[in-house]
């Protein structure tokens, strides 16, 4: 059996009060911090990972380039470098661009947005990223307008804060 992975838990003003399992974390919707990286090429392209199909919420959804919990005695600066190498096999420390509060459209994770440019060509595992694809932003904003890109809440989010802090 797989221990389960425990992860911080936080009060309204994203202070850690404790911790839970992230099966108690997600069922109680219980405030909890994550991090987002949008993966850029040379091009100005943004990398959308679609989320496999086992993932508790929303499986086959496209999303952020990587995304992922912050670990008890982790900084945020920490998971975003970590997440990347592991969902991307990207090396890197992404640039912190923004936050989100938490919200129900985050699932209730405080989230730090990065960005990080880079030509490395991402390898994901199929299982965690089922898939992924490089869009221009115009593409995305047109995808998400009318429907035709399925996306999560929370990319949604991040997505619209990248485009106010570039000006895009």
């Amino acid at each position: 059996m797989i221990a389960p992975e425990y992860l911080p838990v936080c009060d309204e003003t994203n202070r850690v009060i404790g911790r839970a399992s992230r099966a108690v974390v997600h069922a109680q919707g219980l405030r909890h911090r994550a991090v987002h990286v949008v993966l850029l090429n040379s091009k100005g392209e943004i990398f959308l990972q679609r989320r496999g199909p086992q993932k508790d919420t929303f499986p086959g959804v496209w999303d952020t380039s990587v995304g992922g919990h912050v670990l008890p005695g982790e900084e945020f600066d920490e998971a975003a470098a970590r997440e990347l190498a592991e969902e991307l096999g990207i090396e890197g420390q992404p640039t912190r661009i923004g936050d989100h509060p938490a919200c129900e459209e985050t699932g209730m994770e405080f989230v730090a947005v990065y960005e990080l440019v880079t030509d490395q060509p991402p390898r994901w595992d199929g299982i965690e990223v089922a898939d992924g694809q490089w869009m221009s932003p115009p593409a995305i904003a047109v995808g998400l307008a009318d429907g035709s890109l399925s996306a999560t809440p929370a990319f949604c989010r991040t997505f619209e804060l990248w485009r106010r802090m570039r000006g895009r």
